[in-house]
């Protein structure tokens, strides 16, 4: 449903939810809680980007109109969205507004909408004496007379090349081990050297 509607996803596992955890996350501007029917609804106050039921997902994507009738099972969910999905597929292709920009809480600007198109439907055929590269999302690439592997490509990935700070880069190999030096000894509010400490011990 939401490919169906241009927006992308992406698909975070992990265990009792937190404000810190979903902080480290900034680009998101909504979080879709698929979990047990007694843990989907949680109180999102806290939460720097609002954490909503799919029920509510579905709504808010024009899926499924506001009713009383109200449910948190996931799995329920999925029958009964089936037919209404085609409906609003078919609805949404006949719409020319819908790959209009639209306005981000997140960043506070219009972003324009791309495109999505599914992993498994991107795969083209490829030759063996190809040498051509693909921008799809998977691409058969040549690399040995008779090996040929996968490169995958995702939403996730390319919003990772745009990010500035990626984390810490383990630089194996790039550097020499560090010699280990003697450091300081002490209480916190009077640090001596090693050498000092060792040598009035010995004048003692």
């Amino acid at each position: 449903i939401i490919m169906a509607a241009n927006r992308k996803s992406y698909t975070f596992a992990m265990g009792k939810i937190n404000a810190n955890k979903l902080a480290n996350f900034p680009i998101v501007d909504v979080y879709v809680l698929v979990a047990c029917p007694q843990n989907t609804l949680i109180d999102s106050k806290e939460f720097y980007a609002p954490v909503v039921t799919p029920l509510e997902v579905e709504i808010a994507l024009g899926v499924r109109k506001w009713s009383p009738q109200y449910s948190t099972d996931f799995t329920t969910l999925l029958v009964d969205s089936a037919e209404r999905f085609k409906e609003f597929e078919q609805k949404r292709m006949n719409n020319k507004d819908a790959d209009s920009p639209h306005f981000s809480l997140a960043t506070g600007k219009f972003v324009s909408v791309e495109s999505v198109t599914p992993a498994h439907a991107a795969v083209e055929p490829v030759k063996e004496d190809s040498t051509e590269e693909s921008t799809e999302s998977q691409a058969l690439s040549k690399i040995g007379p008779k090996h040929i592997s996968i490169r995958y490509s995702s939403p996730a990935g390319d919003l990772l090349k745009e990010q500035t700070y990626r984390g810490l880069e383990a630089e194996l190999g790039n550097k020499q081990p560090a010699t280990a030096i003697k450091g300081k000894g002490g209480i916190a509010s009077g640090l001596h050297d090693i050498d000092d400490v060792e040598s009035s011990r010995n004048l003692r």
